[in-house]
């Protein structure tokens, strides 16, 4: 194992040996092969970090999610209301192909 969170396969003792779990190999607060499982449920393994990291609130989760919404609306409005200005109209008349 790669990882920091594989403390077996370093040659030094784990953290976890001391306290009893009976994981030889991982670092605390992860288990299962390649250590990539975490021991708390509220966290994740980040395969960016390499570690166990606690999970985004869900307000925080939703909060982003309806920012994305609104900036979606915001975006589409503005496309509509440039698409009825008179100049749109005079650009689209102008780009009219040619008639052989």
């Amino acid at each position: 194992c790669d990882s920091e969170t594989c403390s077996g396969s370093s040659g030094q003792p784990s953290r976890r040996l001391a306290d009893g779990d009976g994981d030889l190999y991982c670092a605390a607060g992860h288990t299962g092969p390649l250590c990539e499982v975490c021991v708390a449920e509220s966290d994740y393994f980040s395969f960016a970090e390499g570690r166990c990291v606690a999970c985004p609130s869900t307000a925080r989760s939703a909060g982003v999610f309806v920012g994305f919404v609104i900036l979606i609306a915001v975006l589409a409005a503005a496309y509509a209301g440039l698409r009825r200005l008179p100049f749109s109209r005079r650009l689209r008349r102008r780009r009219a192909p040619l008639e052989p």
